[in-house]
């Protein structure tokens, strides 16, 4: 039995941070009257500790990947026409002059 410490969330909403019992047999930890499914790939370490992410609903851990989300690449044609570039670079400069103003 390892002493791990389990991410508790909801709906991608931390509830709380807990220390588990984590049995590598079976890949249950326990935590009082309650276990959940934490798979050893989903392991992260901070200062000499094991941390991992678990949805409650679904009482199984899951990845970093899946809690934070990953970046995607839009697909864009080679051969954009030039009207639509440029309202695309009229909204991202737009939003950023925008974003600068609500800072100050």
């Amino acid at each position: 039995m390892k002493i791990i410490r389990l991410i508790l969330l909801k709906k991608g909403n931390l509830l709380d941070i807990v220390k588990a019992k984590w049995d590598e047999t079976t890949n249950l930890a326990k935590i009082k009257n309650q276990r959940y499914y934490v798979d050893s790939k989903h392991f992260f370490y901070r200062k000499k500790r094991i941390y991992a992410f678990v949805d409650i609903n679904r009482s199984k851990s899951i990845s970093g990947n899946e809690v934070l989300g990953e970046s995607v690449e839009p697909n864009l044609s080679d051969n954009i026409d030039m009207k639509l570039q440029n309202y695309l670079n009229y909204l991202t400069e737009r939003s950023f002059w925008q974003s600068l103003k609500t800072l100050s």
